[in-house]
């Protein structure tokens, strides 16, 4: 249903809806989409660290675009409330193009996780002073 001015006033939830926690995504582009995949990254104890991915979501480059102005503001809002995200550097992360340096990716990944990990320990440890 939408009103007089053309704006939707009405929302329904899918019986298909899904929801995914993510700590990993990557973008693929083209001429007339935007695609996001959706994943996680697994390192489970003895084992070999993954990314298993979720799902994609395709986007029109204006769909897209609008997407990005809204993510930006609540990002400027979540900081204002809760204080700059920092450690940032350490998170990115190139992309694996290939299974070829898929490995060295993964590598940088379980780097960036022991790091904030040390990170969180010294800031408990200061905290605790």
């Amino acid at each position: 249903m939408s009103n007089s001015s053309g704006v939707v006033t009405r929302e329904l939830r899918s019986p298909n809806y899904v929801s995914f926690y993510s700590n990993n995504s990557k973008q693929r582009l083209s001429p007339f989409d935007v695609v996001l995949t959706f994943s996680v990254i697994n390192n489970p104890p003895n084992e070999e660290a993954f990314i298993e991915e979720l799902c994609s979501v395709t986007f029109s480059p204006q769909h897209f675009k609008l997407l990005l102005a809204g993510m930006t503001t609540t990002l400027k809002t979540y900081e204002s409330q809760f204080g700059e995200i920092k450690g940032m550097e350490q998170l990115q992360l190139k992309q694996p193009d290939s299974s070829a340096n898929f490995g060295a990716a993964i590598e940088e990944v379980k780097k960036a996780i022991a790091a904030k990990g040390a990170e969180a320990d010294r800031t408990k440890k200061s905290a605790e002073k």
